[in-house]
């Protein structure tokens, strides 16, 4: 009896089996995917670097080499002059070429690969890249610590991202001690507060001497360049509580997404 109910399970079980397929992928289009940014460089000049790379299809194993283009045609132009970009024969992904600083003017990228061409637009600030009042004092907490405070005014239309960077002075050089990116009411990195007439404070507090020389310095950034800082440094938890992760705020259209932006450093200042 119990070698028919062996039989009869192994029977059983066989008839369950079923040949495991592969999923239906959705379909897929090849897009551009682009970060763009421009940088002060010599004279009245500004730095364009472009990264070009494609997407890939679901179903096939990821390799970031896949996904670099080397092959793209990338232009930038302003005012009438235009400008290509160089392929890097260092950086694989990467482009780059100069062309001629002018605040307030539309700078027009185009990205194009065969048949595929990915556009994008940025109005270059004009506005000046200053804090309203620095200083500084003993921290309350502790007596070998000070507290360094700067003070600036955001756009209302709340379009920039605001990166402030601290130094001392150590030997003749100047060391990195941290940064404050404040953007659209949000900050890292440190303590801020709210004034009044929509004015900012924030605060880094560093173990000083009474003789150390400490500075900072504001760059200004284009909305572009929090949306990607988002999309890069917060991540879904998969808490039932967080919020349902979004794409991001791309400024690049057409055959590709992405971003593009400026970093416009202001001066550096010394606290006195």
């Amino acid at each position: 009896m119990k070698y028919t109910f062996f039989l009869l399970a192994i029977a059983f079980f066989a008839s369950c089996e079923q040949t495991v397929t592969d999923p239906e992928w959705p379909p897929f289009q090849e897009r551009l995917v682009i970060k763009a940014m421009l940088q002060p460089s010599t004279g009245d000049s500004l730095l364009v670097t472009c990264m070009v790379r494609k997407t890939l299809p679901l179903q096939e194993s990821y390799s970031e080499g896949k996904t670099f283009i080397t092959d793209a045609n990338v232009t930038i132009d302003v005012a009438g002059e235009a400008v290509t970009l160089l392929h890097s024969s260092v950086v694989q992904d990467q482009y780059q070429g100069r062309i001629r600083r002018v605040a307030g003017a539309t700078y027009n990228l185009t990205v194009t690969r065969g048949a595929m061409h990915a556009l994008s637009t940025l109005s270059l600030s004009a506005a000046a890249v200053v804090f309203d009042s620095l200083y500084s004092k003993p921290s309350d907490v502790n007596s070998y610590e000070t507290v360094y405070i700067v003070r600036f005014t955001p756009d209302r239309q709340q379009q920039h991202a605001y990166a402030i960077q601290f130094e001392y002075l150590n030997q003749g050089r100047w060391f990195d001690v941290g940064e404050i990116l404040y953007w659209n009411g949000n900050a890292s990195g440190s303590v801020v507060r709210y004034l009044s007439h929509g004015q900012v404070e924030a605060s880094m507090t560093q173990y000083a001497f009474p003789n150390d020389r400490f500075r900072t310095r504001m760059t200004l950034y284009n909305k572009a360049y929090y949306e990607y800082f988002n999309s890069r440094y917060n991540y879904y938890s998969g808490d039932p509580f967080d919020n349902e992760p979004t794409n991001p705020d791309f400024n690049v259209t057409g055959d590709g997404f992405g971003f593009f932006w400026y970093e416009l450093p202001g001066e550096w200042v010394e606290f006195p």
